[in-house]
Parts: structure tokens; sequence; C-alpha cells
């Protein structure tokens, strides 16, 4: 007979059908979804292995499909055999494509990519959803085209490229990948490709003067430039902004960013404006001499909310300007964002899916309440993926075909912000020169983004410039532009002593006490020198090898590098010996060639995540599945608390991390886990509903389970919809199923 556990066991796995004992041994499924009549199984033994053979098809089966870069999003108790249509999810997060299918086509295709011989390993993880293959076979055809290519044809191909995507270096290796690799790998008088192409395009190149950037120097940059957003800062010059933001943001990065970038600076003839874009705009029509009304109401009201108090003053929407040409009105909306421009990722956006309900109430309460007005729409989402060029070209089409300005063309960028209407191709030394008088510029860094590329298009033009600016303000030439010869600077230096002393040396080099073209580091502007104190004539003293300092150091037991340093520069005679041993042996270039580490050298015990037992371990640790890397912590390391296993070392813990079933593992070899999940999701999928019915059945269930332990025990805490009822918690979690 039945019991009663079993029978529910079978209805949890047949939730769509109902079951009811016929006799003592027979077992009835009425309207089954993959049965066409009614089915009765004779022993109960057969839908006790039908379901324990679904239940270890789909464990396998869900395995296969993670394994190769997605997720089956269903749960097991809709899955039935192979041919049940199945949905996916791709993981890949620049994807993240959903399909459905079946799980025997699916298999079939991975089948068929693995044995394909031109994918890497990378690959073979993402080959599961179809728009990954598509992407892969589209790569690889790609790379297999510019490999046959010569250096000619490459250099051709680049060129064709659309210009909008040859800004700079970084977008154009991102947007065109294959391209600029191949061009990286391929060599020409020691450059590749790409740096050739680079130079020609007039590309920005790595400028070392902003890592010693102070806050005077960084707040007359800012002021310079006149950013009005970070967002602009970041497109127009992503070096300087990353610089100043990783190596001083817990300095002065955030006061300069509360001086620069507030919406006070986003105003133009003392109206504020809310972004860039409307700025844009407001400049093109100040250009045009176009009056205009900026912000005004439109005359209706948007509808309140169920949630919003009934004191509450109804709101007014905004129109963003309002101007009257030929005895017509027109208003133009800068709309943030369409339905057409989404991506993928933000169509679960709530404050963007409310922003074009707004949106769409706007434009059908205009048509209504103003038929006599011409609504203008312009996309600001251009000028956030292309820039405010592009952002420029956008506006000037609209006002062309919608108003039909023809003026509105002759507007150049350049001149908009620049305040000079000539191109600048056509400028010479003396319109740069003055340029930077008028904007106070010291360096050809302090000029525009505009004013720089056209400079590095024309190196007889900036060289010059460099050299104008330099005597002016009395700072060292950049070696860029001049590097002096070295027997120049030997003939220099030999009659000063002093600038042996490397630190001197740079400290006169940065106050621009020394000629210029006199490089900053000497051993790395020439290859003939290998030390700094031979720019004064002085030969450096002979060093014992690598082997015979090894044995002296390992004699005196220094217990790590800082102890050994401060050793060998002491005035005591039982050191003297470590003169004779590189002041900083791990130097790559002035120190030991045969260098291995320093516990090698100075003969002590490696760290224990260098020893190739560490190594091992991390890599279990790292990859693992969940029952190895338990029995691997309880059993080869004997840990069976947390406090003991971080003993060992911290990169150990940092390894168990990166695992992705950390939780399981830490559960199973500690008893609990600190990364505990509380979204409502993770508590819908994993948690049963009857052990959601009250407070107190759910904490007895938390502590018999392993797999509830992943979860935090009160894990309504974290929502306010709770509010001190369990009643509503079992409220909002029906709500987010369905």
């Amino acid at each position: 007979m039945l019991s009663v556990y079993q029978l529910d066991k079978f209805k949890s796995c047949f939730p769509h059908g109902q079951i009811k004992v016929l006799e003592n041994s027979n077992i009835e499924i009425l309207r089954h979804p993959k049965a066409a009549k009614t089915e009765i199984y004779k022993h109960w033994k057969n839908v006790a292995s039908l379901i324990a053979t679904s239940t270890r098809s789909w464990k396998v089966h869900n395995q296969n499909i993670l394994s190769h870069g997605s997720e089956i999003m269903i749960q097991r108790e809709n899955y039935y055999g192979r041919d049940t249509k199945i949905e996916l999810h791709c993981l890949l997060s620049c994807c993240g494509h959903s399909w459905l299918d079946t799980y025997a086509n699916v298999y079939n295709q991975i089948s068929k990519w693995e044995r394909k011989r031109n994918i890497t390993d990378e690959q073979r993880k993402h080959i599961a959803c179809p728009q990954c293959r598509k992407l892969i076979y589209k790569t690889n055809t790609q790379a297999y085209q510019f490999k046959n290519m010569s250096n000619d044809e490459l250099l051709i191909a680049a060129r064709n490229v659309f210009p909008k995507n040859l800004e700079s270096n970084g977008i154009f290796r991102k947007k065109h990948s294959v391209l600029s690799n191949e061009m990286n790998i391929r060599k020409v008088n020691g450059k590749s490709l790409l740096e050739l192409f680079s130079e020609e395009q007039g590309w920005r190149v790595v400028r070392p003067e902003l890592m010693n950037y102070s806050y005077n120097d960084w707040h007359d940059y800012l002021e310079l430039r006149d950013y009005k957003t970070l967002n602009e800062w970041r497109k127009d010059d992503p070096r300087a902004q990353y610089i100043c933001s990783s190596l001083n943001k817990n300095t002065y990065y955030i006061d300069l960013k509360n001086e620069f970038f507030n919406k006070e600076r986003l105003t133009l003839d003392g109206i504020q404006y809310d972004s860039t874009s409307e700025l844009l705009v407001a400049k093109v029509l100040s250009h045009l001499n176009i009056s205009f009304i900026a912000h005004g109401k439109w005359g209706f009201y948007y509808k309140k909310r169920d949630n919003e108090y009934k004191t509450r003053n109804r709101r007014h929407p905004e129109y963003d300007f309002k101007f009257c040409i030929k005895d017509k009105i027109y208003i133009v909306e800068v709309w943030l964002c369409s339905r057409d421009n989404l991506k993928f990722n933000e169509m679960k956006d709530k404050m963007l899916l409310d922003y074009l309900n707004k949106r769409s109430f706007k434009t059908e309460n205009a048509l209504i309440h103003h038929p006599e007005v011409t609504l203008v729409s312009i996309e600001a989402r251009i000028n956030r993926k292309n820039g405010q060029k592009a952002f420029l070209e956008h506006v000037q089409k609209v006002f062309h075909n919608q108003i039909g300005m023809s003026e509105v063309n002759n507007i150049d960028f350049e001149s908009l912000y620049e305040g000079d209407p000539r191109p600048l191709s056509q400028w010479k030394v003396c319109d740069f020169f003055r340029e930077c008088r008028e904007t106070s510029a010291k360096k050809i860094t302090d000029l525009s983004i505009s004013l720089q590329n056209c400079l590095r298009r024309n190196k007889d033009i900036q060289v010059s410039l460099a050299q104008l600016l330099a005597r002016k303000h009395g700072y060292p030439l950049n070696t860029i532009f001049y590097l002096a010869p070295l027997s120049h600077v030997v003939k220099y230096c030999s009659k000063r002593p002093e600038l042996s002393n490397r630190k001197v040396y740079q400290e006169l080099h940065s106050d621009g006490k020394l000629p210029h073209g006199f490089p900053q580091r000497v051993v790395n502007a020439y290859d003939s020198i290998m030390y700094h104190s031979q720019i004064c004539g002085i030969e450096h003293q002979a060093f014992i090898n690598y082997y015979e300092a090894k044995k002296l150091v390992q004699k005196y037991k220094f217990r790590n590098s800082v102890i050994f340093e401060i050793a060998r520069d002491s005035s005591e005679d039982k050191f003297t010996p470590l003169k004779q041993i590189y002041k900083i042996p791990d130097h790559p270039i002035s120190g030991y060639p045969e260098w291995e580490d320093w516990a090698t050298f100075l003969g002590n015990k490696k760290p224990w995540h260098l020893s190739i037992e560490g190594q091992e371990a991390i890599k279990i640790l790292k990859e693992g599945s969940v029952k190895e890397v338990a029995s691997y912590i309880t059993r080869a390391l004997g840990c069976h608390k947390r406090s003991e296993f971080r003993k060992i070392s911290c990169t150990a813990m940092k390894a168990l991390r990166l695992n992705r079933n950390a939780q399981d593992i830490e559960i199973i070899a500690f008893g609990s886990t600190t990364n505990l999940k509380f979204d409502l999701e993770t508590v819908v999928k994993t948690v049963k509903h009857e052990d959601l019915l009250t407070e107190k059945i759910w904490q007895e269930k938390r502590a018999k389970h392993k797999t509830y332990q992943r979860i935090l025990s009160r894990f309504y805490l974290k929502w306010p919809e709770y509010k001190g009822e369990w009643k509503n918690v079992l409220k909002v979690l029906e709500t987010f199923h369905k």
C-alpha cells in the first residue's frame, strides 16, 4: 500500500495531473500533459523509477548546459523528458539571450560545435547559446580573412572603418577587436601596424606628467577644459579622468567633483539646464539668433499615482524649449531615451519604463490640448553613445527636416565651442600659440581635445609649439618632442658631480633647471646606460654574481627583504660584505637576471600560496566541485572551522570565494556560510511554499535543511513591505512568483 509521503512525492512530480490509488498496487494518473489518455500503472515502483530517471537526467542536462555558458530557467516539476521544451538563458552578461528549445536540439548543437577545431577553449564555454555561436563564427571568419591580408591591405581596411569609430585607440580596439589584434601582431621596423595607424590618426599617447599632477594642476586643467559633466570628461579625455579618479580617489578628487561638476555649470545666458544635451540645443538656438523660452509648463497635469498622498499638489509637465518661426509655434523636447534604443537589460529598469510612460503621456496630451503646436523630438541617447559631434549632427538633421532650417547645417562644432569660425586644419603655429595665451594653457595637454588631435596630425607644428611653451613658462621640454643626444647629457653632467644622485637629478628636472631634452629617467631613455651614475662618467663598482650573493646573504638569516636592505645600507662593520651585492637585487635592469624570489634568495621558507602544494590547492578551491573541495578542506587540510582555514593562508580564503559553489562548500565544511542570500527570487526558487506558512515553521525547516541555510534566517527584515507581519511576507512572495 502507498504511504502518504510516497503519494505526495508523486503529486509534486506531476503537478498538472491528478493521481489517485485505485487498488493496493495500482496508480491512475489523469490529465497528464504528456499522456493522450489516462495512464494506469500496475505497480507504484514503475512510477518511482520514472521519477528517479527524470530527476537524474534533469541534473545531467542542467550541468551540461551550465558548463557551456547557459542555464535552464524552468523548474524540475515542469520537466518530463528530453523532448520537453525548456527555457534557456545565456549567462554571458553582454549577451543575456533567452530562448525556447528541447534539450535534444541543444545537445546536438553542442556536440557539433565541440568537434570543431578552430574554436578556442574560452569559446567552447558559450556554445550552448545560438547568438554566441553566431558571434564566434563571425569572429573566426574575420580572423581568417585578416590573417591572409598583407600589411597594406590591413591598413586600408582600418582606414575604411566608419569615421565615428576612429575617435581614439580604445574605441577602435573595442569595436574592431579582431582587426586590431591582427594589426597588433604584425611588426614593421620594430613597431606594430596598430602603433603606426595610431600615429597616422593622431590618437592620444600616454602622458606621464599626469601621474605627478597636484591639486592645483588638476584644478587648472578642469578650469581650462570647462567640462559640464563627468561623462563629458570621461569621453573627451578618458586617461586623465581615470588617473585623477584612481590615484586621488580618497584625497581631492571629491573636492574637484563638487566644484566643477554640478548643475550650476550647465548655464547659458543665466539659464540653468539639466544636461549637456539641452545645453547644446540652447547653443544652437542662440547661434541662430532665435529667441526661445526654456523649461515652461505645458498646461496639463500628470495623473496621480495610487500611492501618492491626496493633499499633494498635482505636477505640471514641463517642455524644454519653445520658440516661434514664421507665425508657427514649435516646442522642442530633448528625450532621455525611446523604446527603440533601449538595450535588452534595460527593458526591466523601472525608472526608464516610468520615463517612457511619461513621454507617451506628454506626446498624447500635447496633440489633444495644443493642436497648434508642432512637437519636435530630439534623442539625447545619441549624445551619450556617440558623443557631442554626432549629437550635433542629429540636431541639425531634425531641425532641417521638421522645421525647415537650412542655415543650421552651416554650424560647425569647433566654432560652436571654440569661438573660432576658421577650420583647424588651416591654423599655424602662431594661431595655436595665441590660443594658448588666451586660455592660459602652459602645455599642449591643457588645450581642448580637438586642438590636440589637430596638432598630432601635424608633428612639425606640435614640436614648434611645445618648444615655444617650454621656453616661455620655463619647464623641461617633454622627450616625446625632443631627446637630447647622450654625449650632450654626459658632457653637462660630468661637470656637476651632484647629478650622479638620481633623486637630485630628478628634482632639478621637475623644477625645470636642466637643459631642454634631458630625460627624467636616463636609464629608460638610452639603451647604453645601465646605471644612473654613468651620465657623470662614474664607473659602477663590480658586484659578486647571484649564487655567491645568495650564499653570503643566507649566513645572516634575514627574515625579510626590508631587514636585508637596511643592513646593506648600514655602516656597521659586520654588514660590510653586503656592499658587494646589488642594492636592489630583484630589479629587472640593475639587478640579477637569474633572480628567483626573496624567499629563495634569503634562504627562508616559501609562503604557502607560492609552494607547489599551495598552487594545487588554490586550483582545487577555485574550480573544484562541492564534494571535492569540501573533502579537501576537511581531510587534506584538516580544517573544520573557518578560523582554522583562514590561518593557513588568506589567499586560500580568497580562492574559495571565487568558487561558484562557495556557499554549499562552506555549509558542508564549516556548518555555516557568511555570504547569505536574501533576495526574493532565491527564496521563491529554493524554499517550498509549505515551509513558509509561519515564521516558526520556516526557522525549524531552515535548521534541518542544508539547502535552506544559504538564505538569511530573517531575510524578510531586508524588505520594507514586511511591516512586522508574516502575512505580508507571503503576499510579497506570491506576487513575486507570479
